[in-house]
C-alpha cells in the first residue's frame, strides 16, 4: 500500500535566514515531528513546545497542573492539520523565548512503502543559540558580539558555548546524521 510523504518547509518567524526543508510520513504522530523538528533545527530539546492548528486547538505534552492543557501531541497524525500544497501549522518552542515555527506543506507525493525516518532535504542558517531572548535578544546578541565596543560584548562572548556565533553557518551532513537516530 503505498503511502504519503509530506515534503515540509520549517521557518523560523522573525529569522527568515533560517530554515529547514524536510519530508516525513504523512502519518507521522505530532510527538515524532517535535523529535524531528529538534534535530532539523539544531535546538537542544530543553524546553517547552506545543503545535497550534488553525482552528487555534493546541497540541503538546499535556500536564497534570495545567489550568488548560493541550491535546496530547500522541493521539494526533500530522495528516490531520495538513493535507494540501500551503496548509500550515505551528509550532512554539520555548514559551519564555517563544521561538515560533511555521510549518508549510509543499508537496505531497506517493512512496510505494512508509518510511521509518525523516529526511532532510535542504536548509540555510545557524539555529539561534537556546535562552538568548527570542527575536529580539538575538539580533541584539548578534549586534553585541560583532561590536567590541557594545556593553555585553564580553558577557556574550562568554556566554556562548565557543566564545563565537556564526549565524550562517549550518552543517546539513549533521542534520542529516542527527535525524537517522529518530524513528518516525
Amino acid at each position: 500500500m503505498p503511502a504519503r510523504i509530506f515534503f515540509l518547509r520549517i521557518s523560523l518567524r522573525g529569522i527568515d535566514s533560517v530554515w529547514r526543508g524536510i519530508t516525513v510520513p504523512a502519518t507521522v504522530r505530532l510527538s515524532a515531528l517535535h523529535q524531528v523538528l529538534q534535530a532539523t533545527m539544531g535546538w537542544h530539546d530543553c524546553h517547552l513546545h506545543e503545535f497550534t492548528a488553525r482552528n487555534g486547538e493546541r497540541f503538546g505534552v499535556p500536564e497534570h497542573d495545567d489550568y488548560d492543557p493541550p491535546q496530547d501531541e500522541k493521539l494526533h497524525k500530522l495528516e490531520e492539520f495538513l493535507g494540501k500544497p500551503r496548509d500550515k501549522l505551528r509550532y512554539i518552542y520555548d514559551f519564555g523565548d517563544s521561538w515560533e515555527h511555521v510549518i508549510e506543506l509543499k508537496l505531497v507525493a506517493e512512496y510505494p512503502k512508509r518510511p521509518t525516518r525523516a529526511e532532510f532535504i535542504d536548509g540555510a542558517g545557524n539555529c539561534p543559540p537556546e535562552d538568548c531572548g527570542g527575536v529580539p535578544g538575538y539580533y541584539e546578541m548578534l549586534k553585541a558580539i560583532h561590536d567590541p565596543q557594545h556593553p555585553e560584548h564580553r558577557q556574550f562572548l562568554d556566554w556562548l558555548p565557543n566564545g563565537t556565533f556564526d549565524p550562517d553557518e549550518f552543517d546539513p551532513k549533521l542534520t542529516e546524521i542527527v535525524l537517522r537516530s529518530i524513528r518516525v
